[in-house]
Parts: C-alpha cells; structure tokens; sequence
C-alpha cells in the first residue's frame, strides 16, 4: 500500500505522519493509556506522583509514532515534554488528523 504521507509544521521543524495505517493512531493511543496506568497505579488521593517515567514513555511513543526520533525535540524543544504541552499537542493534532481521514 502506498505511503499517505501529511506533513505539520512544529516549534524546530517539520513531522510527517502516515495515514495509510490508521492502526497506528490506535497503537500510540494505547502506549499513552498504557503508561498513564502505570504512573497512576497505587497512588493515593492527594499524593504527588513522579511522572518522569510515564513522561519518557509517552515520549519514545511519540517518537515512534512520528517515526522520527527526535520528534519530541523538534516539537517540545525537549526529549522528555510535560503532561500539559503533550496533552495540548494531541488535542490540536487529533482535530487535525479527523480532518485529514475524513479527506481521504
């Protein structure tokens, strides 16, 4: 099957994503809901949590799923980004990617 490569402009560069195997969307999905669990496991109401780890994990899963390796960095200035700028990352790009598959 032929690559349906989209291109988006980020802060250090440009990230292209491949709409030709939407199981992806549904595998990064997952890796991220994953991790979350994971970081969220045992802890008790009102308690702080470390998240450099689901952090790295959510990281590498962006990574991956750019298949770029510095994805995080083109697009955070960080290998490692916060909840919130990943979080607000995924809104606006999941907007876009139902756009682009409604398209196609």
């Amino acid at each position: 099957m032929a690559k349906m490569l989209k291109t988006i402009q980020v802060r250090g560069g440009y990230l292209q994503v491949d709409f030709s195997r939407p199981e992806r969307f549904k595998a990064f999905s997952n890796r991220i809901m994953i991790a979350y669990k994971k970081a969220i496991r045992g802890k008790m109401p009102g308690e702080s949590i470390d998240t450099t780890m689901y952090r790295k994990k959510v990281a590498s899963a962006f990574n991956d799923f750019f298949e770029d390796e510095n994805a995080c960095q083109k697009t955070f200035g960080t290998d490692i980004p916060g909840i919130k700028q990943m979080d607000e990352f995924i809104d606006k790009f999941s907007d876009l990617a139902d756009k682009w598959l409604k398209e196609m």
